[in-house]
């Protein structure tokens, strides 16, 4: 059994305590408030000099003019969490893939066209709806990003409730549409999944090239070096595939959270490649859908760190579409594991407060 997954010092150099920020105001408010102005009592005569006889004027000379000491300033505070939350959705289009002609409008094969839905941190209070367009928040960054996938027949927005959570803490979530699963795709089927993983894979390049990008509103807010890959049912074995698999692993994903997937044939090999993603699986009991020994076969094969959630007497969607007790639950724990594997917090990835409706299971 692999141990845990360590992160480099230069990780934990860049995710410390916040100590050099600190210092850094120790050091403004010892030059401001220790500033001290100095104006000159004698006539200025070198030291050791004869004094001069004293004479009737009135006036008194100085060698120096009198100063004024600067302003102290204080640095503004860096913003944090809670966030609020700007929304707004890019077209990005992978033309060296190909959709087949049988699921396009033109009759002829077409380039993958993903409508990607993109949650940031923005300026304003960490609370109410998410605004489209709103100015983002680069003071608090740079962010981790995830990408999200959704489930067969569903849009990335029945997820918001549970996206807008790892928002609102300081993470940028991109969740494309996939083109051949969304509701009234073109001969829609679930049988494109196998091609997902590859989706995934663009949508982060488009998100670290806009990232790159001086014009982009994106510019400055992601960390390349910190990214997950999530989703829900079909996007969770999409997730699972892109971060684990033979057949499309990226190596530039750092962590997987995997809610109520499973491992498919056409992924090749799990959890072999020896540089293995830390793994959360969330899985209800009472799914219909996606049976819930998919998921122990997934925390079963994976290397740790890994867990499983499980909520018992959850369904399939209830726990990750809208506000209720296991959504909750979701929201707490797949925070505190991405705020441990992705920014390096001590967090405890635990379900606080213990609840009868959850289990965790884990070997961190």
């Amino acid at each position: 059994m692999r141990g845990r997954r360590t992160l480099s010092p230069a990780r934990h150099a860049r995710r410390g305590s916040g100590q050099p920020f600190i210092a850094l105001i120790g050091v403004l408010i010892l030059a401001g408030g220790g500033y001290v102005g100095f104006r000159a009592l004698g006539n200025g005569h070198p030291a050791g000099s004869q004094t001069p006889a004293p004479t009737t004027s009135n006036h008194t000379y100085s060698s120096a003019p009198p100063t004024t000491p600067p302003p102290t300033t204080t640095p503004p505070p860096v913003p944090s969490a809670p966030f609020a939350v700007g929304v707004r959705q890019l077209t990005f289009t992978d033309t060296s893939r190909t959709i087949p002609a049988t699921h396009t409008t033109t009759g002829l094969p077409g380039p993958r066209v993903l409508h990607t839905w993109i949650w940031y941190p923005a300026q304003g209070t960490g609370s109410g709806l998410p605004v489209p367009g709103l100015a983002p928040e680069p003071a608090g960054g740079p962010y981790p990003l995830i990408v999200f996938g959704h489930g067969y027949n569903l849009s990335p927005t029945d997820y918001q409730v549970l996206l807008q959570s790892w928002v609102r803490r300081g993470y940028v979530v991109a969740a494309p549409a996939f083109p051949l699963e969304i509701p009234g795709a073109i001969g829609q089927t679930d049988s494109d999944e196998k091609n997902q993983p590859g989706d995934m894979s663009f949508v982060i390049t488009q998100m670290l090239r806009l990232n790159h990008t001086s014009s982009s509103f994106l510019n400055g807010m992601l960390d390349p070096s910190e990214i997950a890959a999530s989703g829900q049912s079909d996007g969770a074995n999409t997730a699972l595939a892109a971060g684990d698999a033979s057949c499309c692993r990226d190596p530039r994903i750092d962590a997987t959270l995997v809610l109520a997937g499973q491992i498919e044939s056409w992924g090749g090999t799990y959890f072999s490649s020896g540089h293995d993603a830390p793994l959360l699986a969330v899985q209800g009991s009472a799914d219909a859908v996606n049976d819930p020994q998919w998921s122990n076969q997934v925390y079963a094969a994976a290397h740790p760190p890994k867990y499983l959630l499980w909520l018992t007497g959850a369904g399939h969607l209830d726990p990750f579409t809208y506000a209720n007790p296991y959504e909750t639950i979701v929201r707490h724990v797949t925070l505190a594991f991405l705020d441990h594997y992705l920014k390096g917090l001590p967090a405890k990835v635990s379900v606080q407060p213990p609840s009868a409706l959850a289990t965790l299971t884990a070997e961190p």
